[in-house]
């Protein structure tokens, strides 16, 4: 029976490696990811963000403020490695095996899983179907693969593929919808799958009410309780880093504002297609040398442990309101 009978029928498959190829995947950095069941998407939801989307800042505008994707989300999210080498090398598609190579057949089996993860997962492209070759090469040996900050080049892919789909003529949505999606649940609770409970004392002090209050953006959302039971929040300080994110041709910026943000017009027309034998990391050699020296470019500052709607009058609301479009809908 054609296993479109059984997608029809709502019986869908879950594709998973053998279990000797398990551990090299877990070994690899990207063991995580297998833990991740079927999820629905919203497409109405990742719109929305796309809407909200400012390419010059990388940031999503609200009305009570902006926010960003940060490799704190990627680390928590999916489990990623964030601090590492640059995701980079050459494209060329002339990947011929050596003469002296091995025939493991677990180790080609949990390189095709990773890929699969990559072209499927966390940095599709437009292609829908296909996955470039270029990351095999970073794949050779496994015991390194999970030094490179895979985690960065993830957001470096994605924010990419949101400074395209701001075009009005751009039909798809490209990147970690996984991270985008995930990302919405754990800050706008008002559209998280499951808000959780209020406490028997929560209660009597009449925390919920009005029932509006628990409809916050979390600044902080991975500070909570729930989530501090369920794993151990070791945050490395390279999610504070104002650096370069690289993933081959990519390069996207993770910085703070308000400060002047660096313009990328021409890095945005950088692609690989028709420069198969570029070497990316001498072409790029500026960029990676900033993110090489990411333990010397984090952000310093008091955190803010507040959540919900930031005073209009302060000093950052009043630079913010200057700058954006709050409310999108005309107004009648």
């Amino acid at each position: 029976k054609h296993v479109t009978k059984d997608v029809w029928e709502g019986n869908e498959r879950l594709l998973r490696p053998k279990r000797h190829a398990i551990w090299l995947i877990d070994h690899s950095g990207f063991g995580h990811l297998l833990k991740f069941k079927n999820i629905d998407f919203y497409h109405v939801l990742l719109i929305t963000l796309v809407e909200r989307w400012r390419s010059d800042t990388h940031t999503f505008h609200f009305p009570l403020g902006e926010t960003i994707v940060t490799l704190e989300d990627v680390e928590l999210i999916l489990g990623l490695p964030v601090d590492g080498e640059a995701v980079t090398g050459i494209t060329t598609g002339d990947l011929e095996l050596p003469h002296h190579a091995t025939n493991d057949v677990i180790a080609q089996h949990a390189r095709a899983h990773i890929l699969t993860f990559i072209g499927n997962l966390l940095m599709p492209d437009s292609s829908g179907s296909k996955v470039h070759l270029m990351y095999l090469l970073l794949l050779a040996d496994l015991n390194n693969v999970k030094n490179y900050s895979w985690g960065s080049a993830v957001l470096a892919s994605l924010y990419r593929a949101l400074d395209h789909k701001i075009n009005f003529n751009q039909d798809n949505i490209v990147g970690c919808t996984l991270l985008l999606q995930c990302l919405a649940w754990e800050r706008l609770t008002c559209i998280s799958p499951q808000l959780q409970p209020l406490t028997d004392e929560e209660v009597q002090q009449r925390v919920g009410f009005p029932l509006g209050k628990r409809y916050v953006f979390l600044w902080i959302p991975y500070r909570v309780d729930y989530v501090r039971r369920l794993i151990t929040i070791e945050i490395s300080p390279i999610a504070r880093a104002v650096v370069p994110l690289i993933c081959f041709a990519t390069v996207e910026f993770h910085q703070s504002i308000p400060s002047d943000p660096f313009n990328l017009d021409q890095l945005h027309k950088e692609i690989m297609r028709g420069r198969t034998d570029r070497y990316w990391p001498q072409y790029h050699v500026a960029w990676i040398a900033m993110w090489n020296d990411r333990h010397n470019r984090l952000i310093q500052g008091n955190q803010f442990n507040g959540n919900g709607h930031l005073h209009d009058k302060s000093t950052y609301m009043q630079w913010y309101i200057n700058h954006t479009i709050r409310y999108i809908s005309p107004i009648e």
